[in-house]
């Protein structure tokens, strides 16, 4: 079997990510989809308390439930109270 060499090897293309916002002290909601900054039970933000994730710090926000108005996540209740969300 030969190959050609005078053709470029063949590049994995590079992925790009779907979100774009930074974490900061200031920040008390995040998208699905975004590292999740300090572990504990997080709720939608459509007002109804009635869908909530408990996630863990580094893993990534799941979506919504299909049937919430909501767009974000908010922390409910901090595992680590001693962690700084953000």
């Amino acid at each position: 079997m030969s190959y050609e060499t005078d053709r470029p090897a063949p590049v994995a293309a590079t992925p790009t990510a779907t979100y774009t916002w930074i974490m900061s002290d200031e920040k008390s909601s995040w998208h699905p989809g975004e590292i999740v900054p300090s572990s504990g039970i997080y709720e939608c933000d459509c007002g109804g308390e009635h869908h909530w994730s408990t996630d863990v710090k580094g893993h990534r926000f799941p979506p919504l439930p299909p049937v919430c108005m909501g767009e974000y996540w908010t922390l409910k209740a901090q595992a680590h109270p001693e962690e700084n969300v953000g």
